[in-house]
């Protein structure tokens, strides 16, 4: 119920009906005045100054002319009685772009709205005023040499303790978010941006932030997470229409106010976002972010099941392994993730992505060191929030491989080496660093034979054989030699070879292959 000042406003305005704007939670918002009973009124020159403005009251329209011979500037003075969340609108005026602003009693500029183009009209929405004076601006972007028409108007609504109101768009002025429930905003300009507050006074143990967001019509969205307000820490951008859901946020202990940042894109004056924030204590193992850098990476040991979620293309899930690993990495129905090795650097080393969506992607053997400092999971597609992933790892003992090794060969040391030919498509090659040697490939329990050539130092070919799963192949070598081993993908059963150096004609004999 509207009482005091906003009621005798509606008693002013003469409405037999009152208005309403896009609900919110099934509330109507009411609208002081109705224009489209009011009849406009006409602008006055000069008014092209907060000195020389012209008196507006909210609910009565007025028609004015700006260009050419007119002032390329129109200033209104508004006064108001009663605080609440004004809104503004232009119509559009023929062959001028508009631009439409509010400024403070001391002329400061508030806001300023410049949404549409040429001919286009201007609407400022949810901008929180007190009680006092306040000017309306518009002006031509840029001058125009023939005058043009248009209509302003300004209504003035209660403010809803459920929405955000501008001007939100400093740390300072941010608008207060409470766990669990859900705050409705505007996007109502280019590049706007509304800081919510979110102050935690109770921390349970294990507890981690999830925030979702929904999608606006035509505007792209950023959401964005601070702990100190002057520096990014998390950030996620979702296409126009798109929804943005961010899960498994660990806060620093310390952190008592946390920052939600949202940015829009482009404007939409008609369609509100909702934004909810809670935290959640998570029954299994889960990934904490951020963690989609070399310094956030979270560590893991080497035998390991974790769940986690991907949010986004932008975002990936980095882990440090403690030692040599096989990792799977299992994603939700219908999504195609990717597993990758990243270097020292933060950079994709090698990138892992046989299946297709919802199938399990392996890399057999991950072996800590400079180029595979960091596995990742991550999507080479835009996706929203994807559920829940599963990452499991499984320690390894022994020598293996160091992948990728199709172009650039691994040098292949005395003793016992073990690798896989996987992904589909895989080759493994190496250098013989001994002077002579014998080398030995048995496949232990895989199944699918293995095809060898043995080249020469300019990658000429000397020889071809096959090794099978009962045969045991076993060839004389001199450094430099190149071996390329290929055949169909298996990330669960690998080869070993053996390399034994030797003076003799005469090769040993081999190792029994490894399971």
């Amino acid at each position: 119920m509207l009482t005091g000042g906003l009621a005798s406003l509606l008693l002013f305005a003469g409405c037999p009906r009152s208005k309403s704007q896009r609900p919110i939670d099934g509330q109507p918002v009411v609208v002081v005045g109705d224009p489209d009973d009011t009849a406009a009124i006409d602008e006055r020159e000069p008014n092209d100054s907060l000195k020389t403005a012209q008196e507006l009251h909210l609910g009565h329209p007025l028609t004015a002319e700006i260009g050419g011979a007119k002032a390329q500037r129109d200033v209104f003075r508004l006064v108001l009685t009663d605080a609440g969340v004004l809104r503004a609108s232009t119509s559009g005026a023929s062959d001028v772009d508009l631009v439409l602003g509010v400024r403070a009693a001391d002329g400061r500029r508030l806001v300023s709205v410049d949404n549409s183009r040429v001919g286009g009209g201007e609407i400022l929405t949810n901008l929180s005023v007190d009680r006092g004076t306040y000017y309306l601006e518009v002006r031509s972007k840029p001058d125009v040499a023939k005058a043009a028409r248009y209509k302003l108007e300004a209504t003035l609504h209660a403010a809803d303790p459920a929405a955000e109101v501008e001007l939100n768009d400093q740390p300072a002025s941010a608008t207060p978010l409470q766990l669990g429930g859900q705050v409705v905003g505007y996007l109502g300009w280019r590049g706007d941006t509304d800081w919510y507050r979110l102050t935690l006074k109770e921390r349970l143990p294990g507890a981690l932030l999830q925030l979702d967001i929904d999608g606006v019509d035509d505007v792209p969205i950023d959401l964005g997470v601070r702990i100190d307000p002057t520096k990014r820490w998390i950030d996620r951008r979702a296409a126009a229409g798109q929804s943005i859901s961010l899960r498994n946020i660990a806060l620093p202990p310390q952190a008592s106010d946390v920052f939600i940042v949202v940015r829009g894109g482009a404007a939409n004056v008609e369609a509100q976002y909702g934004l909810v924030a809670d935290v959640v204590v998570p029954a299994t193992p889960t990934e904490h972010e951020p963690n989609d850098t070399t310094t956030t990476a979270q560590p893991l040991p080497a035998s390991a099941m974790i769940w986690g979620a991907i949010d986004g293309r932008r975002d990936r899930d980095l882990f440090r392994p403690a030692a040599t690993v096989a990792a799977e990495l299992r994603p939700p129905a219908g999504v195609d993730l990717a597993l990758a090795v990243i270097d020292a650097a933060g950079k994709i080393h090698w990138l892992v992505d046989a299946e297709g969506a919802g199938g399990a992607e392996r890399i057999p053997a991950f072996v800590p060191g400079q180029d595979a400092a960091y596995l990742a999971v991550l999507s080479k597609r835009a996706v929203g929030v994807v559920g829940s992933y599963q990452l499991q790892l499984k320690p390894l003992t022994g020598r293996f491989e160091t992948e990728p090794n199709v172009k650039q060969a691994s040098s292949l040391a005395d003793g016992l080496t073990q690798g896989f030919i996987h992904p589909r498509g895989d080759v493994d090659l190496y250098r013989i660093s001994a002077r002579r040697a014998w080398i030995s490939i048995s496949q232990g329990g895989r199944s699918a034979p293995i095809e060898i050539e043995l080249l020469d130092k300019a990658g000429r070919s000397l020889r071809k054989a096959v090794s099978t799963a009962q045969k045991v192949v076993t060839i004389a070598v001199e450094e430099g030699m190149l071996l390329r081993l290929s055949g169909a993908a298996d990330s669960s059963q690998g080869y070993q070879i053996q390399q034994l150096p030797t003076a003799s004609a005469t090769a040993p004999a081999p190792s029994a292959p490894r399971p």
